[in-house]
């Protein structure tokens, strides 16, 4: 009986050691995956911030590159550049500033004269010449404003083109502001303003430009309404490239600008003509700043330091004077156009893809200029990277929104290890115990057992010993008398039904 329990006990002891080793080595895997939770946190957030930066320098690159897929063919039939197709690239999307220059550098579109007009005129007959003198005579010398107008109508008589004629009529509203006659200076500035909107002088100055500040001031409650459908009709024409831009239009503009906005009560009109006025500022700042830039990349004898895309269009980012929008030119084409694309429209296309929200952690992306051009931060989980090589001023910076959210995530998961582990733990001591206790349980049966048998034994051998004394004097004939022989026979019957009841 001894020998059957040592086995059990063996057992036991090894199951007991593998549970108390398994948990042993459970716990201080945890402990030691617990202390390391934050570092290897820490790294993941900023491995995915790097993958955050990367995902949208790319998908700079993929906006850019389509965009520049999109530019429409500027060139009708006869290889003539067509304006139409270059205004229209301005109303799609991240596009800003379409243009087209000369070969010489000079913009057909927008149209902006900036010097001495070169072109071949038709010659001015001798008889209007001489009555244009006779009239300046009178107007400016004799200061006979009567005899100067009848001149200057002789003169528009004799005019032998476009040129010959606007120049007598805006000499003709300029004699009727001198003397005081509104009437005709809205009749005349509005013929010019109707007819000859397009015209300039040889020094590139559109006769409308002499127009606008006239009518301005004559305007009164009389006219108001015609001066306002004249300016915003040459407003809308100068919107349009129908009237060409030089250095002077910004004047204009400023006097346009200041009229409207005291004059006129109607606030639709009002917003559609500061709409226009702004459209324009818009190309007259672009020319005026990347001007410079684009001649210099058409006399430029190494294309190749300019990043090429899409395969005909160069990048002219590293000279730019606005590091917020990156200028593309097709500098082969016997008409070079291109447009600008603005970083903050990229930016914010770019940005709003949906990039964090398939973060595990909240992250706020900020675009930021170069500081001294590098940037750095006193927090260590916040990245750093640029956003494209076309914009070299600037750099994507990306940082969590709640800085205190990795202390939280860390301490979140050492409660459910903690609880996890210890709920093992448990169960492991436990199992232990109910084991302990189911073989304490076992020994106690057995140990029941061996008494019940004791017992049994020792009761069983007095009846037994009594019966075999008894039957064995029987059979040796030791009995003196019948008497004694029934005697032996009824003790055995006794101790044989004691046996039975104990039996039983």
């Amino acid at each position: 009986m001894i020998s059957k329990k040592k086995p059990v006990s063996r057992l036991t002891v090894i199951f007991i050691s593998v549970v108390i080793a398994s948990g042993s080595i459970l716990a201080y895997l945890s402990i030691n995956n617990i202390s390391n939770l934050k570092e290897l946190t820490e790294k993941r957030v900023l491995e995915e911030q790097k993958n955050l930066a990367a995902t949208i320098s790319e998908n700079f690159q993929v906006e850019i590159n389509d965009v520049a897929g999109r530019f429409p063919e500027y060139f009708t039939s006869d290889n003539k550049y067509n304006i139409a197709a270059v205004k229209l690239f301005d109303t799609l999307d991240l596009v800003r500033n379409s243009f087209i220059i000369d070969r010489s550098g000079k913009f057909l579109w927008p149209w902006f004269i900036d010097g001495l007009v070169n072109r071949i005129e038709k010659v001015s007959s001798t008889r209007f010449k001489m009555n244009y003198a006779s009239a300046e005579q009178a107007e400016f010398i004799e200061q006979d404003f009567r005899k100067a107008s009848q001149y200057y109508l002789v003169s528009l008589k004799e005019s032998s083109g476009t040129l010959d004629s606007v120049k007598s009529i805006n000499a003709l509203a300029r004699l009727s502001v001198k003397m005081d006659d509104g009437a005709q200076v809205l009749n005349y500035y509005s013929i010019i303003l109707s007819k000859y909107f397009s015209v300039v002088n040889r020094y590139g100055f559109p006769y409308v430009y002499y127009a606008i500040p006239q009518l301005i001031r004559i305007a009164g409650p009389s006219n108001k309404e015609k001066v306002l459908r004249e300016i915003e009709f040459c407003i809308s024409r100068i919107e349009s490239g129908d009237i060409p831009l030089n250095h002077s239009s910004n004047d204009i503009l400023d006097q346009v600008s200041a009229w409207v906005g005291i004059q006129v009560t109607n606030d639709e009109r009002v917003k559609e003509l500061k709409k226009s006025i702004q459209e324009v500022r818009t190309r007259l700042a672009f020319i005026d700043r990347n001007t410079d830039i684009i001649r210099e990349s058409l006399n430029r004898e190494q294309r190749d330091e300019d990043p090429l895309i899409i395969g005909k269009y160069r990048a002219l980012n590293g000279i730019s004077k606005d590091p917020q929008e990156l200028i593309l030119i097709n500098l082969d084409a016997d008409y070079p156009a291109g447009f600008a694309i603005s970083l903050d429209q990229l930016w914010s296309k770019v940005s709003g893809k949906g990039l964090i929200e398939d973060a595990e952690f909240a992250y706020e992306v900020e675009l930021i200029k170069k500081v001294n051009g590098v940037n750095s931060s006193g927090n260590r989980l916040a990245t750093f990277a640029e956003i494209s090589p076309y914009f070299p001023g600037y750099q994507v910076f990306i940082r969590l929104k709640n800085e205190g959210i990795i202390d939280e995530f860390v301490r979140r998961r050492s409660w459910i290890y903690g609880i996890a582990l210890a709920l093992l733990l448990g169960g492991m001591i436990l199992g232990v115990l109910l084991i302990l206790r189911d073989i304490s349980r076992e020994e106690h049966l057995a140990q029941l057992r061996s008494d019940f048998v004791s017992n049994v034994t020792h009761e069983l051998k007095t009846p037994l010993t009594s019966v075999q004394l008894f039957t064995e004097s029987i059979l040796l004939n030791r009995i003196n008398s019948e008497a004694d022989k029934n005697e032996y026979l009824r003790i055995i019957l006794k101790e044989t039904e004691s046996l039975k009841r104990m039996i039983n």
